[in-house]
């Protein structure tokens, strides 16, 4: 009777070792599987940082260029301003370019009337042309920081789902 007695226990305790060993391989696998998602999550973070650093660098270029622009702007209508009073102040050269004066239907400078050699736009040519390329770089602009704000919002969404991942392993370590 002791050896079946025994043999009952020691049948009860492999069936228990079998269970924990399942349970135990169980929490091996999911464990392994979070680490892969953890893997996995924390690379598209840093994926994520880069494409954010990225379009920084590039709404900051645009910012520059519309800038730039502006400046330019007001060079033209200063220099629109000075074509107009040019004759009485007998001004050869554009103070902005350095470029001789002229009109447009002769090719020639409107004061010594020398042939010019390169057809110089106008201000209002230039002014419009400005205009025309300020709007293109602010819708360019524009989409840029839409996309920033898009890819911003999906980082913080990898960051909580990589925190989420990395407490559920440390809770499965902790209770296993």
């Amino acid at each position: 009777e002791m050896i079946n007695v025994l043999e009952v226990v020691y049948k009860d305790g492999q069936a228990d070792l079998e269970l924990l060993s399942d349970t135990n391989d169980k929490s091996g696998q999911q464990e392994g599987s979070l680490r892969s998602s953890l893997k996995i999550t924390s690379h598209q973070v840093r994926k994520s940082v880069d494409k954010i650093n990225s379009l920084l660098q590039e709404i900051s270029s645009y910012e520059n260029y519309i800038e730039r622009i502006n400046v330019n702007k007001q060079k033209n209508k200063q220099l629109k301003k000075i074509e107009g009073i040019a004759p009485e102040l007998n001004i050869s050269s554009c103070p902005v370019c350095e470029q001789p004066l002229i009109s447009n239907d002769e090719g020639h400078c409107k004061l010594c009337h020398e042939e010019i050699k390169r057809k110089i736009s106008s201000p209002d040519e230039n002014l419009e042309f400005l205009e025309d390329e300020k709007s293109s770089f602010e819708k360019i602009l524009q989409s840029k920081r839409l996309e920033l704000r898009k890819i911003r919002y999906q980082h913080d969404e990898l960051k909580s789902k990589e925190k989420a991942i990395s407490e559920n392993i440390d809770h499965q370590i902790n209770t296993y």
